[in-house]
């Protein structure tokens, strides 16, 4: 038996803990909703950073200053110098259902995220076109420890992440480290093409023969035939490219994926050429689609040249 005093206070002590309570849940939400927005303008920032770190600086007339700026704001203390690209099996690939895939897919990008948010000088994007981009200042060789150490090691700690959240099949594939932001487009193709020309889990780019560095050139020489507008010229190169790779690369099975990096190459550089002319952008991505799916299923080097 209690008083009629003692249930009041017991009242009133209930009321104040509830409204404790309340006021506790409701910071806790503005928090995580604070949380939430400052997580979405750091993925903008990444996104940002990764679009003029892949135009090499040209697009939007990007300064120093201004890359600076978005490094330090996602958490560079050292500008990147160098670029992995995270390649995940499509869905066509893997064969499964699409909301597993999705989840998969999912999963794949939060454990990429979750580890490259506890390294330092370490940040990833996942780009429509360019696909998973990890960018990173790898340090120079020191006491002994090459430069190429730590930048295997990264890609060894990123696909075991990776493997350990689902069963998509994951490749990964390493640049070369560059003296200056602006290179790292340079970077990340070389990463890609190193993707294109291994089969193993982790690819490190390896400079091209000397043959291939002469069809590099020629694809640079392409480009430029575009750019002075020497349209009768640049057709007439182009259609030469079969006859020259033949020379370059000879004709073996071997050769395949030397040539299939090239054509990939040579016809990504000159839709960039393109847009840069003032093409519009949607024509030439339509254009570009058809013949690069084409070199993706080409079987040998006649269906890669055709």
């Amino acid at each position: 038996v209690v008083t009629d005093e003692d249930l009041r206070f017991i009242t009133e002590v209930l009321e104040s803990f509830a409204e404790f309570l309340s006021n506790s849940w409701l910071r806790l939400a503005e928090a995580l909703k604070e949380r939430r927005r400052k997580d979405r303008e750091l993925q903008l920032s990444r996104k940002e950073f990764a679009y003029h770190a892949l135009e090499g600086g040209d697009s939007g007339g990007t300064d120093f200053d201004e890359i600076r700026n978005l490094a330090h704001k996602i958490g560079f203390t050292k500008l990147p110098n160098r670029v992995l690209v995270v390649r995940l099996e499509s869905e066509a690939e893997c064969q499964v259902p699409t909301i597993q895939f999705d989840l998969s897919f999912a999963s794949a990008l939060t454990a990429v995220d979750e580890l490259c948010e506890g390294l330092n000088n370490v940040a990833t994007a996942h780009l429509r076109k360019s696909g998973i981009c990890v960018f990173f200042h790898n340090p120079p060789s020191r006491q002994g420890r090459t430069a190429e150490f730590f930048a295997l090691r990264l890609a060894s700690r990123l696909l075991h992440a990776i493997q350990e959240q689902g069963e998509l099949k994951v490749r990964i594939g390493i640049g070369t480290a560059k003296d200056e932001w602006r290179h790292l487009a340079e970077s990340y193709r070389e990463a890609s093409a190193a993707l294109a020309g291994s089969t193993t889990s982790i690819a490190a780019y390896r400079k091209p023969t000397s043959s291939l560095a002469n069809l590099l050139s020629y694809a640079e020489h392409l480009s430029q035939l575009l750019t002075e507008r020497k349209l009768d010229e640049a057709k007439s190169a182009i259609a030469s490219l079969p006859v020259l790779v033949s020379r370059c690369l000879g004709s073996e099975a071997e050769d395949f994926s030397a040539a299939s990096v090239f054509f990939s190459g040579t016809l990504e550089s000159l839709c960039f050429t393109a847009r840069n002319l003032g093409c519009d952008a949607d024509a030439i991505a339509s254009i570009g689609n058809s013949p690069s799916a084409s070199i993706e299923r080409a079987s040998d080097l006649f269906q890669l040249r055709e």
